[in-house]
């Protein structure tokens, strides 16, 4: 099995407008990443080359920012870095970057002087480590290459603004940095000797990093990183050596073997899928994909397994976790999604699925989710269908039924009304985007996807209460049918499904409604909402969550929060809910034609464009359609993999 790459040449990376939105991420499956653009430049607070946490995924911190490069041949002394400061970029490495190639590592490949340089990224698996592999090949020439590194210790949420001093050890090969409170980092290199810097504290300081992205979305972007020294290596002759940092942990000395590690894990990674899906050709963009969901795998703190929503900043979410357990399966994590959906039904409280987990030791889980809990009830059916495991649905059915009874009772907001469709405050659907104390879509009342999922729910339960002989089961088929009943006359407008009760706007949420096992509409309606869809939120860049013509319509997500938040569900395209469309234009349409060709091509552009070899949050609703918020997004990825295993 070849693992997949992607290339790009010189011509792109020459021209750093467009080579500065092309960004990489590699992460260590803890929660902890290194990420940047393909010229090396750091445009977000988000970006560096070690990303760490010793509570994954709580409290990650930017540990190391960067290496900054320069080489020496003969009397000339260039950079090979790219750094963005305030008012100016400085140096100007990318007008020697030759090439740039993703695939378990990110390599960089400069040529100076027809002295040629590699520097190759690597994390091992599930260590807060950083493994920098160096090629130089010199024709033959006398030169030296001096590594700077920029170290940092704050939340990936924060920047550095004061000058501090931090306790140093150094070595000959490297340095020890203490952050204080059983936190430091080690760095060292296997050739050339560490210099230690003699300047004064505030002279080691880079000051002025200036990150363009935030910028853009109207944050802080100024801050200062630190240099300890300089790693020295005089080179004659051809040569290779690394450097290894690591954060909290041990370093080791056997670095290749630990890449040699990775590389059979990805490999072993792919064979489990491709092996589950036999009729799915191992074309690369479909290896991206399943690679991309694996990124976001990882282990927490406690040995359980979790699934980051997305990166850079998102931690973990109920309901992207839940709505991505489908591709965990056909990717052959079924004792992964067993841990996981155990370890949430122990976080159910009052029938309430944690909707947020903390991003830090400081903060709680949030429940302010209507969905989460009835996505939690859909999973455990999808895990029964794919395992038979009864056993599991015995030990956690008490919860199962806990959910219904709150949500038939009322909890947080939450409560059946009398005509058992599930009535709710504004704020609980998954288009919660708020400005100041108003919700941007409030959807209060009833929404069309929680009565779908609240239908599927009852359903999953009566089959769930007939194998396990629970007398209940006849409870649950009954109000079943009342809510299908009601559902059709408060939802139904002839055309399509009203997105609430007594909201007649047209979005992509009744989507949901045609993708749940039991679905609560019927094949013709389901056409017909399909056509609406298609001619009212259809782009060839995927569904608009609002119609272009609509007053509130916002194509572009850009600018400040207030002004993002208006438009994260007012227009803006969700890639998770585009795959929604395909799949069920191919069940409902009753034609495969040219989706294959269809999905391949738009993953296809997406994974070359903004977040290399994975699928982003969001697109914008107008053109050009840029890609936009995180730049690897779980269930966009999740919802692609389980149509590519369905329907292709």
């Amino acid at each position: 099995m070849e693992l997949p790459r992607i290339i790009i040449k010189g011509d792109v990376l020459r021209n750093i407008d467009r080579a500065k939105k092309l960004e990489w991420i590699i992460t260590n499956g803890l929660g902890g990443y290194a990420s940047s653009t393909v010229l090396g430049m750091n445009t977000r607070k988000y970006h560096g080359l070690l990303i760490a946490t010793s509570k994954p995924p709580m409290d990650r911190k930017l540990v190391l920012a960067a290496m900054d490069k320069e080489i020496l041949v003969g009397d000339k002394t260039l950079g090979l870095s790219t750094n963005r400061y305030v008012d100016v970029i400085h140096p100007q490495g990318y007008r020697f970057l030759k090439r740039f190639e993703l695939g378990t590592m990110a390599s960089f490949f400069w040529c100076v002087e027809n002295v040629s340089v590699r520097e190759s990224v690597f994390l091992p698996y599930r260590k807060n480590m950083l493994i920098l592999f160096y090629r130089v090949k010199t024709n033959g020439k006398k030169i030296v290459l001096r590594l700077r590194p920029l170290i940092n210790f704050r939340s990936i949420y924060g920047l550095s603004k004061h000058i501090r001093v931090f306790e140093e050890t150094n070595r000959r090969q490297g340095f020890k940095i203490r952050f204080g409170n059983d936190e430091f980092i080690s760095m060292k290199c296997n050739k050339g000797r560490y210099l230690p810097s003699m300047l004064k504290v505030e002279k080691k300081w880079y000051y002025n990093f200036f990150y363009e992205k935030d910028h853009e979305r109207g944050e802080d972007c100024v801050e200062n990183c630190y240099n300890p020294g300089t790693f020295e290596i005089k080179i004659r002759n051809d040569s290779t050596f690394y450097v290894i940092a690591s954060y909290c942990c041990e370093m080791v000395i056997e670095p290749e073997e630990l890449l040699k590690n990775e590389v059979k894990r990805k490999k072993e990674v792919l064979n489990g899928f491709f092996k589950l899906n036999k009729h799915v050709q191992q074309d690369d963009w479909v290896k991206w994909l399943v690679l991309a969901m694996d990124s976001h795998r990882i282990r927490r703190y406690d040995g359980k397994p979790g699934i980051i929503a997305g990166y850079h900043w998102f931690g973990e979410w109920g309901r992207d976790t839940l709505i991505s357990i489908p591709a965990l399966l056909v990717m052959g994590k079924s004792e992964e999604v067993r841990d996981i959906l155990e370890r949430f039904s122990k976080e159910c409280k009052a029938g309430l699925m944690p909707n947020m987990l903390p991003t830090s030791t400081r903060f709680q889980p949030s429940y302010n989710s209507v969905d989460t809990s009835l996505w939690f009830i859909n999973s455990v059916y999808t895990y029964f269908n794919y395992t038979k495991d009864l056993e599991f649905v015995k030990k956690i059915w008490g919860k199962l039924k806990s959910i219904i009874d709150h949500y038939m009772c009322g909890t947080n907001g939450i409560k059946m009304d009398s005509d058992s469709l599930i009535e709710h405050s504004p704020g609980l659907t998954w288009m919660d985007a708020k400005v100041g104390k108003e919700f941007v879509t409030p959807r209060a009342g009833k929404a069309v996807e929680i009565e779908a999922l609240w239908y599927n729910s009852l359903r999953v339960m009566e089959f769930f209460a007939k194998k396990l002989k629970d007398k209940d089961s006849k409870k649950y088929g009954n109000l079943a049918e009342r809510v299908k009943k009601n559902f059709e006359k408060r939802f139904w407008n002839g055309k399509y499904l009203n997105d609430c009760a007594d909201d007649s706007t047209l979005r992509p949420n009744q989507l949901i409604a045609l993708s749940l096992p039991f679905r609560i509409i019927d094949a013709r309606k389901a056409k017909s909402i399909l056509e609406s869809v298609k001619d009212g939120l259809f782009t060839e860049y995927g569904i608009r969550t609002l119609p272009r013509n609509n007053p509130q319509f916002q194509g572009k997500y850009f600018g400040s929060l207030g002004l993002r938040d208006r438009a994260y569900h007012q227009g803006s395209i969700w890639p998770w809910l585009s795959a929604l469309f395909m799949k069920a234009w191919m069940r409902y349409m009753g034609s495969k034609e040219n989706l294959e060709k269809k999905v391949k091509t738009w993953v296809m552009r997406e994974i070359r464009r903004f977040g290399l070899g994975t699928l982003p949050e969001i697109l914008d609703g107008d053109e050009p359609f840029c890609s936009r918020g995180c730049i690897s997004q779980a269930w966009s990825i999740a919802m692609f993999i389980e149509l590519v295993s369905d329907s292709l």
